[in-house]
């Protein structure tokens, strides 16, 4: 259980970005889960509030650069735990995603709360 612990919603889609931060809330714990819809708007809640426990980022986030911001988050908040959500499910793609920083994968194809 996370009790007391916070996480960062990173999600484009408004859909996608309101049921994640439900699962983590409801299904894993968190305590508070602030969502925001773009890269700037991430920056500046990572930069204001160093208590972030985990993020679950949009490869895809507007303003965003992919890879080079996951490397930029692992370096900036070296303590954070991300998972990191995209349409790209090949390999050869989740393995730079995870060489990148990112502690986890999770595919856009996931249907459930479950799986997810």
């Amino acid at each position: 259980m996370t009790t007391g612990r916070l996480a960062l919603v990173a999600e484009r889609q408004n859909f996608y970005n309101a049921g994640i931060a439900a699962v983590l809330q409801r299904e894993v714990g968190f305590a508070k889960v602030v969502r925001v819809h773009d890269y700037a708007a991430m920056k500046d809640i990572l930069s204001f509030n160093p208590a972030i426990d985990f993020i679950a980022l949009d490869f895809d986030l507007p303003g965003s650069s992919g890879l080079a911001t996951i490397s930029e988050v692992r370096a900036s908040q070296p303590l954070v735990r991300m998972a990191v959500f995209s349409e790209r499910a090949e390999l050869r793609d989740v393995l730079a995603i995870l060489a990148a920083g990112a502690h986890g994968f999770i595919p856009r194809q996931t249907t459930s709360c479950a799986e997810l």
